[in-house]
């Protein structure tokens, strides 16, 4: 099973309620509309970095002690394969349907923010 993982960091002014309900009230239904039938499973994850125990040692801090991060959404989208994963790409690449996607992106997210990390998923069920 391949997992597709992005990251992103929202638009400075955007407060975190306003990023989730963007992008699960206008994004996420676009993005299912036109790659949804491809996908075994797609989540969202949007880190609480006021809660202190969301602090690491593996973040840099500010002098006021808040973490600097480099992603305010991680999404997770699951396939079946690679060749699913290519169809699911070919299918999004279509430049109109490019166009629209980041247009509607560019409303929550930093374009060049964007990490892409493509992972072969293994499971332990415990």
């Amino acid at each position: 099973m391949i997992k597709i993982v992005i990251f992103m960091k929202k638009k400075e002014g955007l407060s975190r309620e306003q990023l989730i309900d963007y992008y699960e009230n206008s994004h996420v239904p676009l993005i299912m509309k036109h790659t949804g039938s491809y996908m075994l499973d797609y989540r969202r994850s949007y880190p609480d970095w006021s809660d202190p125990i969301s602090f690491s040692k593996n973040f840099d801090f500010n002098d006021d002690m808040t973490p600097d991060h480099d992603f305010d959404v991680i999404t997770e989208i699951w396939v079946k394969d690679r060749a699913t994963m290519n169809a699911m790409f070919a299918a999004a690449g279509t430049a109109e349907l490019v166009k629209l996607v980041q247009a509607d992106a560019d409303q929550f997210r930093i374009q060049s923010s964007v990490r892409t990390c493509i992972t072969e998923e293994h499971q332990t069920v415990c």
